[in-house]
Order: structure tokens, then sequence, then C-alpha cells
């Protein structure tokens, strides 16, 4: 198939109108033809000229010529024909793309073909546009400087990127602080600033290309924290925490992460940027901070009275009285204000003296409490609200987190604004716990309606807090069906047995708004200070308790089917050896009952001689400390069953933990049958042996790990010459010549068995006389149950006559070749002349009616309102002859490109191919009845796409010659033949007297005249030539009026 589509002839355009103009030109444009035919450029100069592009054009011709123009003048587009006889297009495209790589490039040629155009924009060229179809040069010209703009501004963004880049980069490899690091999607570490070589202790080369897990503690790691940090910051954006980390070495700190996912314009994710900061000091000096302010808090939280500490005339703690005292609801309100605010400016100076006193005395003992205990002073305070209180006001020097400051211990003198407050903290505090408590808090009154109900209840039981209020609580929580038996506790609560209930957590079936019902566990408190009484339910959901019980439920019915089915005895035993687990399994062995064996000792199960071993084993210890070689470890001891039968057993302890208790489980099998195998197989190799021995056409011994021979066969008696005795303990080097011993071969052969299981080879071996035979020799690694290596066989076979007739068939064959490659070279010459006629063709023929094409259409263009009806006859006579000239031309190239078409077979139905032609056909079945009859077709092995043409030739030429008939029948089929598949292609349309069928599948043959049925009598003789390069036979039988039936066969394909 072909990108260059055949010829048409010239175009046929409006002279009068007027082209339209380039939509994509800001400058003259300087154009670079590269062009050894001027009446070509001719034509290229009238095209651009019509659509209004304004330009200046500079011919070349040569190498030299063109490569001064790009030195001297680069152009703005340069436009180039294909082959020059000086100059090559493509030599041009490479200097091009050298020296001016932004300037498109456009092929202008006579033909290309689909392989010249892909190599073409392979190579860097912007388009081609074919000289029989300039419409197309605009459009291309336009498209090509339009691309070009695109990239230029591509260039110039993507350059301000780069810079934007590497100031980042630059930026973050200077930061110390922030170890900032770029991870791949996948969690690599792909760049690595200063700072993280700094907090984290690796060098760029250590990490580069690491997992994020590496600065995980192992138990983190263990639990999958990098791929859930990973992704959630995909999921979410960002992931953030503070945590520990661990730098090089495995050392822990506590670090500030900050993860954040990079996703590109379409969403995709690239990667991850990673920033972590070591906050370990600052945790610990937060944690010194909260212990010493613990201790404090525990002696000031309680304290009626107001307390507050001064630093530097500022408060810097205050407890809940001092908030309440001054009216604060948060402590940020106070602290880092100074208290002399807090006091009417009249009264200031006298207590900042006495401040300042206090803070310049020295003292050489540490300060952790107050020294004395203070003077209290009458003072006023004014509130954060403005208002004005009287209180006493002791100061008394102390030392806080580590820093010398102020005590400051205030009463209150208005006992009622002091109760007030102390009630508002009572109560916010309960509001705290109503509304952050995870468990549903309702109040209830002593006839079960709903009093209060927070948050807790709102989320589990899907009701707000307005719809629950004043409500009874079954009807809110209970069943619908249960109604009539209230919760459990419940009617007690209500009927006054609340003794019975209160403190007592019950479960029971709830009721959601939704009508979902689920279990929860109730407890009730009552409230004794209030007449009526008042009660608080406490209520929690305990599904997930319940499925989780469910899951162990169904966990312990596993291990029981586990116990209940294993095929081995399954015995548990405590420290002091005694069974306190025994499955059916372990009955079936020993022939002891659950009953029985449960509380004997483990040594009743084992023979005197086992319990001698697992003493000496070490079995005492194992019981005490779970330690031990023991543990893991696979025996093989005697057992002893209920009758005192002793039996071989293959025994394995496991330790196992639970809480204090120390439990053993041992699993024992049976292997009595395995016993008995092993003999078998032991007397199975005997026999073996014995026959092995016995046979003489094959060397069979075997060697050591060392490659000493250990057996001999009467076989490698025969082929080798030596006795046993003279061989046996000697290494088979001796086989090999001196030269080959040297080149280490014999240790090469085992080196490739050891490490790949066989070594197998055809080489010179020696006998025991020193003569030279060939041998085909296999070499195979021996191992035990363990993969360790215990020796190798080997398997020797004197194969000189079978080699001596191969070097035989080998001269022959490579006089045959040489006769091939001497065929074949003519047959090379002879396809170097198609080609160059070919060529000749393409190019030399074709141009000449390009010219002719192009010059009419512009006698036509600018002399057409001239020239009278004669000269334009003769001018339609000019362009018809040349377009018909132009499809033969175009029609022999086709042919010759199925000859010359490199082939691809494969197995392909015909079926298929068929099929796809129908479909491309039903255009053609327009106002017409044709039946269609498709047989059984085989599976072939050919070029899918040749043989697709020949198919569209046939059945095309089918449907065209019963274009005649009122209803076209066209048969498709096949025959098997004996070495061969036949198809055919019936018809019941004209057909053709079969005298003529020698003319049938020429070139420009045609049975029939051109006025009847279109065609150039080219299309058999297509089919032909592709029927012919698989190999493949064609033929046809027809009569006058009757129909055609076209023969063709293809070789049968492998297998079918």
């Amino acid at each position: 198939m072909s990108l260059i589509p055949p010829y048409t002839g010239p175009r046929r355009v409006n002279s009068t109108a007027k082209a339209a103009p380039l939509t994509y030109v800001k400058k003259e444009l300087r154009i670079l033809v590269l062009e050894d035919v001027p009446a070509d450029v001719t034509l290229i100069d009238h095209e651009l000229r019509q659509a209004g592009i304004p330009f200046q054009v500079k011919r070349v011709e040569t190498r030299e010529e063109f490569t001064r123009e790009l030195e001297t003048a680069p152009p703005d587009i340069i436009l180039s024909d294909h082959g020059l006889p000086t100059f090559d297009g493509f030599a041009a495209l490479s200097l091009a793309r050298h020296r001016c790589p932004d300037v498109p490039f456009i092929f202008v040629t006579g033909s290309m073909g689909e392989e010249l155009a892909i190599e073409s924009l392979r190579g860097g060229a912007t388009d081609y546009v074919l000289k029989s179809h300039l419409t197309n040069l605009v459009p291309a010209v336009e498209r090509a400087l339009r691309l070009a703009d695109e990239r230029g501004r591509r260039r110039a963004a993507e350059k301000d990127l780069r810079a934007s880049e590497e100031r980042f980069r630059l930026l973050v490899s200077g930061v110390k602080d922030y170890a900032i690091c770029m991870l791949d999607p996948e969690g690599r570490v792909s760049s690595w600033n200063a700072g993280a070589e700094q907090v984290l202790g690796y060098h760029a080369g250590e990490v580069l290309g690491q997992p994020l897990d590496r600065f995980y503690r192992p138990a983190e790691r263990e639990a999958g924290k990098p791929a859930a940090d990973l992704k959630t910051a995909a999921a979410e954006g960002a992931f953030r925490e503070e945590n520990w980390r661990l730098r090089k070495g495995d050392a822990a700190f506590w670090a500030h992460v900050d993860l954040r996912a990079l996703r590109d314009e379409s969403g995709r994710l690239r990667g991850f940027t990673q920033v972590i900061r070591d906050v370990t000091e600052r945790r610990r000096a937060d944690e010194a901070l909260r212990r010493s302010e613990e201790r404090y808090r525990r002696l000031v939280e309680l304290s009626p009275d107001a307390i507050m500490v001064l630093r530097e005339g500022q408060i810097a703690f205050a407890n809940p009285a001092a908030r309440r005292l001054l009216g604060a609801q948060e402590p940020e309100q106070l602290l880092g204000r100074d208290l002399l605010a807090f006091l009417p400016r009249e009264s200031r100076p006298p207590l900042a003296s006495r401040l300042q006193e206090l803070g310049a005395r020295e003292s050489r003992a540490p300060w952790s409490e107050p020294t004395q205990p203070p003077t209290f002073d009458e003072h006023t305070l004014v509130r954060l609200d403005g208002t004005e209180i009287t209180v006493e006001l002791g100061v008394s020097r102390m030392t806080f987190q580590d820093e010398p400051a102020l005590q400051l211990i205030v009463h209150d003198l208005t006992l009622q604004r002091h109760a007030a407050a102390a009630l508002r903290e009572s109560e916010a505090r309960k509001a705290a716990i109503l509304e952050t408590s995870l468990e549903a808090i309702v109040g209830l009154d002593h006839r079960g309606v709903v009093r209060e109900w927070n948050a807790a209840a709102e989320r589990i039981f899907g009701y707000r807090r307005e719809q629950a209020l004043g409500t009874r609580l079954e009807t809110l929580i209970v069943p619908v069906p249960a109604r009539q038996r209230p919760l459990p506790g419940l009617a007690d609560l209500l009927s006054g047995a609340a003794a019975n209930v209160l403190g007592r957590p019950l479960e029971a079936l709830a009721r959601r708004a939704s009508g979902e019902e689920f279990p929860i566990e109730l407890a009730l408190t009552q409230i004794t200070v209030t007449d009526p009484p008042f009660y608080t339910a406490f209520m929690r959901d305990i599904t997930d308790r319940k499925q989780a019980e469910e899951a162990l439920r169904r966990s312990e019915a596993r291990k029981s089917a586990i116990l209940e089915s294993a095929l081995d005895a399954i015995v548990t035993i405590d420290a002091q050896a005694k069974i306190i687990e025994w499955n059916p399994a372990a009955g079936e062995t020993f022939g002891y009952s659950r009953e029985l064996a449960l509380g004997r000792s483990f040594s009743d199960l084992m023979a005197p001689s086992a319990n001698d071993e697992l003493a000496r084993k070490g079995l005492a210890r194992y019981l005490q400390t779970g330690r031990g070689r023991l543990l893991g470890q696979r025996m093989e001891l005697m057992a002893l069953r209920a009758n005192g039968a002793e039996f071989p057993v293959e025994l394995t302890l496991t330790h196992i933990v639970t809480g204090e208790q120390r439990v053993f489980t041992s699993f024992i099998r049976d292997i009595t049958e395995r016993r008995r195998t092993e003999e078998a197989l032991r007397k199975s190799e005997e026999r073996f042996r014995l026959l092995v021995e016995g046979v003489e056409d094959y060397a069979i011994y075997m060697l050591d790990t060392h490659g000493r021979v250990t057996t001999w066969n009467a076989g490698a008696e025969r082929i080798h010459g030596y006795r046993a005795q003279e061989i046996i303990g000697r290494r088979f080097h001796r086989f090999y010549a001196e030269e080959d011993v040297d080149r280490k071969k014999p240790d090469q052969a085992l080196a490739v068995a050891t490490s790949e299981g066989r070594y197998q080879d055809e080489h010179a071996l020696l006998r025991q006389t020193g003569a030279p035979f060939w041998a085909s020799l296999v070499i195979t690694a021996l191992r035990d149950e363990q993969g360790r290596l215990t020796g190798y066989s080997s398997i020797a076979r004197d194969v000189t006559r079978r080699k001596e007739a191969e070097d035989e068939i080998r001269r022959l064959n490579a006089a045959l070749q040489h006769q091939v490659q001497e065929r074949t070279a003519e047959l090379q010459a002879a396809y170097g002349e198609m080609e160059a006629f070919s060529y000749s063709i393409s190019h030399d023929l074709r141009a000449p009616l390009i010219h002719i094409a192009g010059f009419v259409e512009m006698l036509k263009s600018d002399l057409g309102p001239q020239l009278d009806a004669r000269s334009r006859r003769h001018l339609e006579t000019i362009c018809s002859s040349t377009e018909h000239m132009g499809h033969m031309i175009a029609e022999l190239i086709a042919l010759s490109r199925i000859g010359r078409a490199e082939m691809h077979k494969v197995r392909l139905q015909i079926s298929e191919l068929v099929s796809d032609v129908q479909r491309e056909l039903a255009a053609q079945l327009q106002n017409r009845t044709v039946v269609w009859t498709v047989g059984s077709l085989p599976e072939v092995l050919g070029d899918p796409i040749l043989l697709r043409q020949a198919i569209h030739h046939l059945m095309s030429n089918a449907l065209k010659f019963t274009r005649p008939r009122a209803e076209a029948r066209i048969e498709i089929g096949s025959r098997p033949g004996e070495v061969e598949d036949i198809i055919f292609v019936r018809d019941n349309g004209v057909g053709f007297d079969l005298k003529y069928a020698a003319k049938l599948f020429g070139v420009f043959q045609r049975l029939h005249p051109q006025a009847e049925f279109e065609g150039a009598g080219m299309g058999l003789a297509k089919t032909r030539r592709i029927i012919q390069r698989h190999g493949g036979r064609i033929w046809a039988e027809s009569a006058p009026t009757v129909g055609t039936t076209v023969f063709f066969a293809l070789p049968r394909a492998p297998g079918a």
C-alpha cells in the first residue's frame, strides 16, 4: 500500500476565483527552493502567488549553494525536491536540521512511496507535497509555519520553566534547617537537599532511589504506615503529622512532617514533596513545661482562691479561679498581660513597687516554692468586662518552669460572685462532658421522658436534640415489635425498683431513627438531690464489639474444625509435659480416647528410646523456658501405641505463649508407610543399579562432588576401554585431551551441571589407548532432599559414525549454498535493474506529465476567456490523455511494488478477508440485487494485506461483470487439493471465450470494450503476481453469457 495517491490529471479551478490569503503570515516570507527543474519552481511560484502570500524565492540545486544560503541568509521555510542529479533530498534535510533546526522543511516531489514518506518524517521533515497535487502546498506551508511558531513559543516557555526550577533548586539546596526531598509516585527519593543531609544524616548518593520506608521505625514499616501516608497524601493532596522518624544509624527523633502530592495538568500523579523538621528539642521543652505545670496545676487547679504566676510583671499562669475572678473564659485572655493592667491607675504604684522589691532580692538557693507566707493586702481589681471587685492579694517569690517568678494568691471578697463563677465553671464542665462524650448521655425524669440529649446521642440514634426532648425514651429507641417489652432496666426504673438496675450494665436491642436495629450497652444512674428523682442513661453502640465477638467465635470454630479434620496428630502439652489438648487424629494414631489422653504425661506416648533422645536434646529445659534446640526441629522417633506397639513418627514441637501460661503444641505424623516406601525405593535403586551395569551401548557412571568416578558399568568399559578397578576413584578428567584439561573444560562441565542441573554437549573424548572419539555426553547434578549436591550422573554415547555422516552432509550443503549465492547474486542484479526501471517510470516519465498538466492548467487559467472552442477542446484532449497516461504509469508502479514489497506471512482466515471486502463493496450495491454465497473457507499462511488486495480484485470484477444481470449471483468457496487449498470466485456475469484465456492475466489486457466495463486491465495481472509470490497458481473457467469462475491455489498451511 502506498501513501501516494494515483495521478488524476491536471486540477481544474475557476480561473476568475481569487485565492484566500494565508491566515498566518506576519512578514514577507523568504523561501529557499532546492529544485533542479525551473519549470517546477514556476508552478510552485504560481501556486503561492494565487494564495496571496507575500514572499521571495531563492532557487538552488547544488549542495554548495544550499549550504551557503543556510549560513548567510537563513530562510523562513525550505521546499525541496526528493531526487536531484547531484544532491539528495535526505542529505539536504540533514544539513537543514543541523544548521537551521527551527526552519520548516517540506518535500515537494513527483512521487514518494510510503516507506520514503515515513523515513522523511522521521528524519525531521515537516511535511511532503506531490507535484501532481500542488493544491496541497499552501495548506502545508501555512501549517508548517504555524507549527514552527508554536515550537518557538513552547521552547521559550520551557526555558523560562527551567530557569524558574533552577532558582527553586538553589533556594531549596540552601535551606539547612528543613529536610526537603522529592519522591517519585512509588515513594522513592528522587532529590535531596542540604537540609535533608543535615537532618537525616544521609548523603544524596546513599538515599537517592531508596524507598521512603527507611525513615520509619520498624513497627510502622511492618504495619504499612509509609504506604498509608503516601495514599493519604495522594487522595487528599497533603498529609501532615508529628511523629518519630529515623535518621542514619536508626537514631530516632521527633519530626514535623509535611507530605504533599504533585500532579500534572491532567491530574496524573507525578510524585510527592516531603518536608521534615527536627522538633525534638521543642518537644522536650514542651514535655518539661508540661511536667512543671502539671505539678503546679495539681496544687493550685482546685484552689478556691485565684492563683497566678508573674514573670517580669506579666501573667505566665492563671488557675481556673483566677480566670473566673478576672472574668476570662480562656487562659490566653490573661497570659502575657501585665498584672497592673487589672488595677485602677491610682492603685498601681504601690503594688508595682512591691513587685519590683520582691523581684530584685537575691537568693543563693534555687527557687522552687514560695520561701515565706505572703502578706495579704486589700486591692481593687478591674475585670476584663470593666467591673471592679475587691480582693485580698498576697505575693511571694517562686520558681516557675526553671525561671524566677512571683506567685500571687488572690481571695475574692465578693463571695456571691465567686459562687456564681464556680457555678458557671461547673456548667461549662457539664456541657463539655455532654458534647465531647463518645457515649450517648440521656437525661430522664421519673416518667421516662427525655430531658437531656447530647451530641453523641444524636450521632448514635439519628434524632436531633429538639426532636428527642419531651419524648419518652422507649418511643425513640425501642424497636416497634418490642414496644410491649420496654428496655431491660427501664421498666424497673420507672416502677420504682431502681436499686435493682442502677449501675449495672445491660445489653439490649435498640433502633435508630432510620429504622435500623443495633445492639447497645445501657447503664443507669440516679441523681439523688432532686425530687422527684432524675436519671441519667449512658448508652454505647456495641455493634463493633458484637462483630468482634462473632469473629472470635468463628475463629474458634475454624480452629476446632482444623483440629478435628487434621490428618496428623496434634497434641498440646503444658510446661509439666501434661497433655491438655488431643485431636481425633491423635486418638486414631495412638489408640487413646480424648478422655484417657488428657492429663497423661507426654512421655507415655514415646518409646523408651525416644524419651532418652528427647531428654538428651533438652526437652525439660525447653518446656520450662521455651528455648533450646527442639524449637521448630523435625525429629524422627519411635512412639508407643496404647496396645504397646512401637511405630515410627515424625515429631515437631512449637511454643505458644498465652498470657502467663506457657503451652507447647506437637505435630506428630505416623511415618510407618513412608518407611516402607523408602525401603521399597532402596530395593528399586538396587535393581536399577544391576540394570545399569548390564547396559553396553552407553557409558553410565557416577561421579562424586569432585569429579571422581564412583561406579562404572559394562558400557563404560567397552566405550572408554577402562576396567572398573582401573578407573574408580580417579577423576573423569583423564577422558579429555590434555589441551581441554588445560582450558578447564571438565571443570566447566561440572560447573554448568551444578548451576543449571544438567550439562549436555558433543565433543571429542579419549579412550584408554589415547585414541579420540566423538561422544554425546550428558552430566546431571544429584541433590538430596535438602538440595545439597551429592554427586553427578554421567551418560556418554559413541557418536563417531554419526559425526562423520554429518561432516559429509555439511560439505554437500556448502557446495549447494555456493550455487545458491551465485544465483542470488544474479537475481539481485536483475532486481537492481528493475528498481532503476521503476524509478525511471515514477520520476523521469511522470515529471513531464506533471509539467504538461501544470502548464495546461496555467494556460486555461490565464487565457481561458480568450480561447475559442476548438482550442479548448485541444486542451481538454491533452488533459485527458495526460490523465490516462498517468493512470497507466501508476498501475505499472503498483504492479512493480507488489513484486518488491516485503511479505509478512501469518496464519489468517480467508473468510475474514472476504467479510472485510464485502463491507468495502457495499456502496456499489445500491439499486442492485446481489446474492452472495460464502462457503467454508480455509486457514492459510500468507501476507494479509496482499491477499486482501487479490480477493478485492476478484470480488470487484465479479460485481462489475454481473452488472447487466437483474439478479447477480456471486459465490466464494473452496475445495481441498492434495497439498494445497483451492479457493474460487464464481459469478453469473457476461463471461468470455476461453480461447482468449491466455490474455486474461496480462498487463493492460481487456476482453471487453472500455465503453461497456471500465478499468485499466491491471487487476488480474496484480492478482496473479500476488498469488505467485505466495507460491500458488491461478486460472479461470468461463463461457460467454454463462459466467466466470476464477480459481487460485495456495500451499496448505503447516498443521492445517
